[in-house]
């Protein structure tokens, strides 16, 4: 979280561990081999979070989307600011590019067999204007995290002006994230909230005290 991936040794990692080598190599046999464990950990909550949205008995395919959404939204609330600053810091650096698409192509791995069924339900019940679900689930997913190209600029913004217009680049980066998918879906404009109102807000207020605290 403070070093970012790239510049994170085997050593800080049994350090912060406070493990020795020995241990260390008894699980992992490379850095790279620690991260695949954690992308798979990950990976494998992110399903658990989402199971709810197929297995939920009496739904119809836009409450199951809409139950999709109220997850995603819950899962990217703002914690404590210090700590979720420094890891927000370490996905946006541009070192570690690379890592950030491996995270991401997890994220969609681990995403897109719930959102394709959700996907298929809608289309059997003409719900979702589109043909091939397959196709649109990882589309969708990647769409819907595109703003944190916009996130990377409120680390520039110092100023109060500054800082209220990176809320308004992340807010409108949101907003015409959730239109494209709705167009995409052929559903009423509007349908889709990726975040919470108060998300850009609070990103960019607990980014300043998570900063001013250093």
């Amino acid at each position: 979280m403070t070093k970012g991936y790239a510049r994170t040794s085997i050593n800080d990692i049994m350090s912060a561990a406070g493990v020795s080598k020995g241990a260390f190599y008894h699980h992992f046999d490379s850095k790279e081999a620690m991260v695949e464990g954690l992308m798979d950990r990950y990976s494998n909550q992110i399903r658990c979070a989402y199971d709810a949205v197929i297995e939920t008995e009496g739904l119809d395919a836009m409450a199951r989307y809409m139950m999709y959404l109220e997850i995603l939204r819950d899962r990217q609330k703002i914690a404590e600011p210090k700590s979720m600053m420094l890891v927000i810091t370490s996905l946006l650096n541009e070192e570690d590019v690379a890592f950030q698409d491996r995270l991401m192509e997890a994220v969609v791995a681990a995403v897109v067999p719930v959102f394709s069924e959700v996907l298929r339900l809608g289309i059997e019940e003409g719900t979702f204007q589109i043909d091939d679900p397959q196709t649109a689930a990882p589309l969708i997913v990647r769409i819907a995290n595109q703003h944190r190209y916009v996130l990377r600029s409120a680390f520039a913004a110092r100023t109060p002006e500054e800082q209220k217009a990176a809320v308004q680049r992340i807010n409108d980066s949101l907003n015409m994230q959730g239109l494209a998918i709705d167009r995409l879906l052929g559903i009423p404009d509007r349908s889709t909230q990726l975040r919470n109102d108060d998300y850009a807000k609070d990103f960019v207020g607990n980014l300043r005290q998570a900063t001013s605290s250093q």
